[in-house]
């Protein structure tokens, strides 16, 4: 309660209570202490409602406190999501490759210089289909003027069939060349064995055949045993291998090597030929896979 109210108070009450006096002239002093006291106690209860009425609009009016602390949230984190991409099977049956035919079979020969195309008829024997995403590429050997890599021309479900085509180029000097090859996923998974192997001169090499068979009796008695000689002409080098056939009966193997430099051997065989109707003849396995001009026994 405010101080101009409570004197405003206690002049009213003052006043009511000498007008109370000035009316009753014959109050006594008890009278005037009882006045005074119920003036004290009027004082003292107002001014004790006037506190509680203050302390309730007080309390009534208080103004809510915010709460202005800001909790901490999560940290952000600077590592990007990982996006895992779906990955090729390589495990299993997944990538396998079956060679159906091909163009420059090994050891083919060109001219120094000379362009070619090379190519591969494969089928895709693996469960994984391949997309145009998938590369043959160039592993090692000699790349003949041929590119890093290329694309597959189409997309091959399994069980189908492509042709992959390399353009190269032989290289000026003789000689023997050859390039290895693989194929490779979109995710760099290399797979299935390629390879080009060629033979690069001026002149056409000379084809590796046995070209005659010379039967040659040694003089002796038949009958105690007699050697008979066949010379053998190859034509190009390597190893022969051959059977004498006496009587229609074939004999142990036998083979000879032949170089440049000697072009024709002699092999020989020693046999007991009683008399009678035999044959002789010899059969070259590797590499013609023929029977030679067969001869009478020498020794009738």
């Amino acid at each position: 309660m405010s101080k101009k109210y409570y004197l405003s108070l206690v002049g009213i009450v003052l006043a009511g209570a000498l007008l109370l006096t000035a009316c009753n002239t014959g109050a006594t002093a008890d009278n005037a202490s009882i006045i005074a006291t119920s003036i004290e106690e009027t004082l003292q209860a107002t001014m004790e409602t006037q506190a509680a009425e203050a302390n309730a609009t007080t309390a009534g009016s208080a103004t809510a406190t915010i709460d202005t602390t800001v909790s901490p949230t999560s940290a952000i984190s600077g590592t990007p999501t990982t996006i895992t991409l779906p990955t090729t099977d390589v495990s299993g049956d997944c990538l396998r490759v079956g060679l159906v035919d091909e163009t420059i079979p090994d050891g083919t020969w060109v001219t120094p210089g000379q362009s070619f195309t090379k190519t591969w008829t494969i089928m895709n024997a693996g469960t994984c289909s391949w997309s145009t995403a998938y590369k043959l590429v160039f592993e090692s050997g000699d790349q003949m003027n041929g590119p890093e890599y290329i694309n597959l021309p189409m997309a091959v479900d399994s069980g189908r069939i492509v042709d992959i085509s390399l353009d190269l180029k032989a290289y000026d000097y003789d000689g023997s060349y050859s390039g290895n090859w693989k194929l490779q996923t979109n995710e760099g998974v290399s797979f299935a064995d390629l390879w080009v192997k060629i033979e690069v001169g001026t002149t056409p090499p000379q084809p590796y055949a046995v070209t005659s068979v010379v039967f040659v009796k040694e003089t002796g008695l038949c009958l105690t045993g007699t050697t008979i000689y066949a010379d053998i002409t190859c034509q190009g080098a390597g190893t022969v291998f051959y059977y004498w056939v006496i009587d229609g009966v074939m004999q142990a193997q036998q083979h000879i090597y032949f170089d440049a430099s000697s072009p024709t051997q002699t092999t020989a065989h020693t046999c007991v030929l009683p008399g009678g109707l035999y044959t002789i003849q010899i059969y070259i396995d590797i590499p013609n896979h023929q029977y030679f001009d067969i001869v009478a026994n020498p020794c009738p």
